[in-house]
């Protein structure tokens, strides 16, 4: 059977076309289905961690994707479970680790210079509630909430040390407290979708009300609970300031009583805007720049959909994957109309591939809604483990497209929202399933990051690791 597969890996590397950049032996100590594998991208240089809880082994691969550096050392252990975040200097990372309850840390520090490891932990421990974590500019970043209305961030520049601000908000009206955590049950559940930019996002993730962006400028909170507008906190991270705007949704009801559903998506200093009832829909962005509001798409009931550039599609993908599609615009309309819309948007040289659909929110036997992840809780799709989050948000990104069930079209317009015509080709997100899906066996230790304008897909079979890049 082994050779079978083999015949088959063979055989799919070459109806792929995708270049195999690097393949090694690894040995690795404990149970796989105990580990799990998260990468760094700098200056080129790719390091592998692979984490089994109680120690860490590290591959460190130059230019030329050739091993440079191979290192095994300890981990923190006990409460520092899940990790968080990173950061460079030269040949030195320091890796973040939290608690169960993320108001304690600790990092662990590894000099591929000199082979050393080292771990602190750090003198600090909230008071207030956690956000979110991320890296960017060569700083490690914590955002937490303190009470209903101060954003506060730390950022560490340094090892253990760190800079605290804080961002009171004078809207006292919007209650984060209330709508980023959970009034269940189960208490401090953070219902705060984490967004990459410019990458594949599933309308499975981007359908939650509450989502959060980060890029190297800003931090970008959408809140969209409330039909009629979208509520935006943003901190600018050059500055140190933030401030909070409302931007309205376009109304589509015909009656007062008739249900509205909606949903926004930032993209590139854009604020996106879908709103859809079974009878009418309209798209539109608002730049938060120049305050102005683009042309809007509008769709009537008994319109034909001229703006799309698939056929409406009724997915669902896991395990098995089903998908059928839909024929009338009333169809189309019906099924968004009854869940919660959704707006994906990822930018492939100069053209806005723009997915516009619905979720279906379904609730499983833990409790808990399915269709959109609950960050600090419960991770969906194929991530297992909460550093796939912080660390690696590209795969967590891949593993939410990789398990949805919706209602959606697929269409093309430039900067302008002008519409394109041409095929919408499967994104790399797709690309990298359908391989996957031809081997007929289960890869070990998944990952998929950016590198450079391309994605590569790291995966542990037949006793090798492998990174596959797949181009967009």
């Amino acid at each position: 059977m082994k050779y079978i597969y083999l015949i088959l890996f063979l055989t799919t590397q070459l109806l792929s076309g995708q270049e195999t950049i690097a393949d090694f032996d690894v040995k690795l100590k404990g149970l796989m289905s105990k580990r799990s594998v998260f990468t760094i991208v700098e200056d080129d240089i790719i390091a592998l961690f692979f984490d089994n809880k109680k120690e860490m082994k590290c591959y460190l691969l130059n230019e030329d994707k050739s091993i440079s550096s191979e290192l095994i050392f300890e981990r923190p252990k006990k409460k520092f479970k899940e990790i968080i975040g990173y950061r460079v200097e030269g040949n030195q990372y320091y890796i973040y680790f939290t608690n169960k309850r993320r108001n304690e840390f600790s990092v662990l520090e590894v000099d591929f210079e000199t082979k050393d490891s080292s771990i602190e932990n750090i003198d600090l421990k909230l008071e207030s509630k956690f956000l979110d974590a991320f890296s960017k500019n060569g700083k490690f970043y914590l955002l937490c909430l303190n009470g209903d209305s101060i954003i506060q961030l730390y950022s560490f520049d340094e090892k253990s040390s760190f800079n605290k601000k804080e961002y009171p908000l004078e809207d006292k009206s919007l209650k984060l407290s209330k709508t980023l955590f959970s009034q269940s049950s189960i208490p401090d559940v953070l219902n705060l979708e984490k967004i990459e930019g410019d990458t594949p996002n599933a309308i499975e993730k981007t359908s939650n009300y509450n989502k959060i962006y980060t890029t190297d400028k800003e931090v970008v909170i959408t809140l969209d609970e409330r039909k009629v507008e979208t509520k935006l906190i943003v901190i600018n991270l050059k500055n140190n300031i933030s401030n909070v705007k409302w931007v309205q949704h376009i109304d589509v009801r015909e009656d007062i009583k008739q249900r509205m559903s909606s949903n926004s998506f930032y993209h590139q200093g854009k604020l996106y805007q879908l709103s859809a009832t079974k009878h009418n829909l309209a798209f539109s962005y608002y730049n938060l720049e120049t305050n102005q509001r683009s042309k809007v798409i509008n769709l009537n009931v008994n319109d034909s959909i001229w703006f799309k550039n698939s056929s409406i599609i009724q997915k669902k993908t896991n395990k098995f994957d089903s998908q059928r599609e839909l024929d009338k615009t009333k169809q189309f309309l019906r099924k968004i109309a009854s869940t919660n819309v959704g707006i994906s948007i990822v930018t492939i040289n100069g053209i806005d591939h723009i997915t516009i659909g619905g979720v279906m929110k379904f609730t499983n036997r833990s409790g808990y809604m399915t269709g959109a992840v609950l960050v600090g809780g419960v991770v969906g799709g194929a991530i297992a483990g909460l550093a796939s989050v912080y660390v690696s948000p590209t795969y967590y990104s891949y593993g939410s497209y990789t398990s949805t069930k919706s209602t959606f079209i697929n269409c093309l317009f430039d900067e302008n929202l002008n519409h394109k015509s041409g095929e919408f080709k499967n994104n790399t997100f797709d690309k990298i399933k359908e391989y996957e899906n031809t081997i007929y066996d289960d890869f070990k230790l998944k990952t998929v990051f950016k590198y450079d304008d391309d994605y590569i897909f790291g995966y542990y079979w037949n006793y090798k690791y492998r990174l596959k890049v797949f181009k967009n």
